[in-house]
């Protein structure tokens, strides 16, 4: 990431300008996006013979943990927001993706999924993008622990919305953790919306 500060929630840059959303977005799309191609390329092995379920699987989490991880740095501003409070929340984001992982391979493993269809390159595509999701709860998490009251959600201009995403911007602002958050929409892991709160400065807490 450029030279960025991490201050109120936001990223600055050097001559003190926040830095647009889209463009972090911008980043963390290059992750999910290796993401799915390490997933689809460790499918592919899979459905070779070249991996077992269980190498599959546990080269899978390891992807996961990769993207996850940036989602979530991304979140607190980097290493040194990163603090044990951060990281069991991490945590948790994990063990509901490594559920669903687990899930998908043992209808793998018995043969009621085909490593190679294209179905599971999809499904495989769903468990990375979600760390869009994941990346704004922790945001928001950490608005909560700024005291932030209020959020609104914002469209992406370039992407496609579901009913539900629009219902949730024309909301406009309301308190904090009253949105259905983008991955629990009807668009899931596709969804591309971003949410705002309210700024509360640093100084103001120190106070």
């Amino acid at each position: 990431m450029p030279d960025y500060r991490f201050r109120d929630g936001r990223y600055y840059t050097a001559a003190g300008r926040v830095v647009p959303e889209r463009v972090l977005a911008r980043g963390l799309d290059a992750v999910i996006a290796s993401g799915k191609a390490r997933l689809r390329d460790l499918s592919r092995q899979f459905a070779g013979g070249q991996l077992d379920v269980l190498a599959w699987r546990t080269a899978a989490r390891a992807e996961l943990r990769t993207v996850y991880g940036a989602a979530a740095l991304l979140a607190v501003g980097g290493q040194e927001g990163m603090d044990a409070s951060a990281r069991g929340w991490l945590g948790g984001q994990l063990r509901q993706q490594y559920t669903y992982l687990d899930q998908f391979a043992l209808q793998v493993s018995t043969g009621q999924r085909d490593p190679a269809a294209p179905q599971t390159a999809s499904r495989l595509d769903q468990y990375a993008q979600g760390a869009w999701a994941t990346y704004q709860a922790g945001r928001q998490r950490g608005a909560e622990l700024r005291g932030a009251t209020r959020e609104r959600n914002v469209l992406d201009t370039a992407a496609v919305h579901c009913g539900d995403c629009e219902t949730e911007t024309g909301k406009g602002w309301v308190p904090i953790g009253t949105l259905t958050p983008p991955g629990g929409r009807a668009c899931r892991s596709n969804c591309r919306c971003h949410l705002e709160f309210d700024v509360v400065p640093a100084a103001t807490l120190a106070g």
